[in-house]
């Protein structure tokens, strides 16, 4: 997959990083650009064991690229991972300024489905806010998760690499619903009989509820749902050879 992390701090470096060493195409977007040379360059503003040898390897490799230019990642990629800041306010309560001016340049830049992932530590009620911004700004359609990272420090990258194959493989199948559900939707305007339309209208009656699923794992269940969850690319290829022709 292609992933944009907007915010180079603990979480969103760590999460890159380690979105890239499972083999993700990943570019870290930060609008501190002499922090970005350096970390392009392997200097790393943090210390977690291990991170800096990774983050060498995943540069050289070109899984990992630093970058300045946020509406570019977004139009690149497929997830977007938003890690900026949210410091305490005043009165006690979470900053969300950065978290709301990213989503605006997000909902500027979006050109087609994107999953956005939230990973800052946000109040309830975040995600409906982050969508409605993103929706005054787009017609194109959106996910937002809301998936706060708690790292360990000093055992960041290590918690990082083993609970994540089961979050990419979930966001990967999150996606594919996404992708199966409009391919579907476009047959049953276009053409198809009757017993294959009745199995595109089931199946399609039983995406929001996967897709509600997803969205709704907390970082704690993501290893167990991994686990058991049924690869959707299955689904897609059975229901590929069932209906006439082929999906668009």
């Amino acid at each position: 997959m292609k992933i944009c992390v907007i915010g180079t701090g603990y979480v969103g470096l760590v999460a890159g990083t380690g979105f890239a060493e499972m083999g993700n195409h990943v570019v870290c977007v930060d609008n501190d650009i002499k922090k970005l040379s350096k970390l392009q360059n392997g200097v790393i503003p943090i210390y977690e064991p291990g991170l800096e040898d990774l983050i060498k390897n995943n540069v050289t490799n070109g899984r990992l690229q630093f970058s300045s230019d946020l509406p570019a990642a977004v139009r690149s990629c497929d997830i977007c991972f938003i890690a900026v800041g949210t410091p305490q306010s005043e009165d006690g309560s979470a900053d969300l300024q950065c978290v709301e001016a990213v989503a605006r340049d997000i909902g500027q830049a979006i050109n087609g489905y994107k999953i956005i992932v939230n990973k800052s530590t946000v109040p309830v009620g975040t995600a409906l806010r982050v969508s409605e911004i993103i929706a005054a700004r787009t017609k194109h359609p959106f996910d937002v998760i809301s998936n706060p990272e708690f790292l360990k420090q000093g055992a960041a990258v290590e918690d990082f690499l083993r609970d994540g194959l089961a979050r990419d493989k979930i966001l990967s199948l999150l996606k594919e619903s996404r992708d199966l559900e409009r391919a579907l939707s476009r047959l049953v305007l276009n053409r198809g009989s009757a017993r294959d339309l009745a199995l595109v209208r089931d199946t399609l009656a039983l995406l929001p509820a996967f897709q509600k699923i997803l969205k709704g794992m907390s970082s704690g269940r993501l290893a167990f749902l991994g686990e058991n969850l049924p690869d959707l690319s299955e689904l897609v290829a059975t229901l590929k050879s069932r209906l006439v022709e082929d999906i668009p």
